[in-house]
């Protein structure tokens, strides 16, 4: 910290401003302003691949599994998959899209 520096998002490097990246800006951008403005760089999730990133309306999720950034708002949300955007209300979709082909050296947690 020093005197009179700007603000410092969370989980960002000195200087460095949230912005959406990869597949989080491919969805930002498919969905419009729905997504807001980030409030904190992406950044990974104690215990797993999966990578997150607050912003000013929701939360934003990307899914190492299945390649699938996704975005919730409340009980509402998007999520980007091959054949566009699917969205959904309530907990997570029955079948989570696939997006890559699974990797059997490292398989996903069922």
């Amino acid at each position: 910290w020093k005197p009179d520096a700007p603000p410092h998002a969370a989980w960002c490097a000195v200087g460095e401003l949230p912005v959406f990246r990869f597949g989080f800006d491919a969805l930002a951008r498919a969905t419009g302003s729905l997504m807001g403005v980030p409030t904190e760089c992406e950044h990974g999730v104690p215990l797993s691949d999966d990578t997150v990133q607050a912003t000013t309306t929701g939360v934003a999720v990307y899914t190492w599994c299945s390649n699938t950034p996704s975005f919730a708002r409340g009980q509402e949300h998007w999520a980007l998959t091959p054949g566009g955007v699917e969205h959904w209300i309530g907990g997570a979709p029955h079948v989570q899209p696939t997006v890559r082909m699974p990797d059997l050296r490292r398989p996903c947690p069922r």
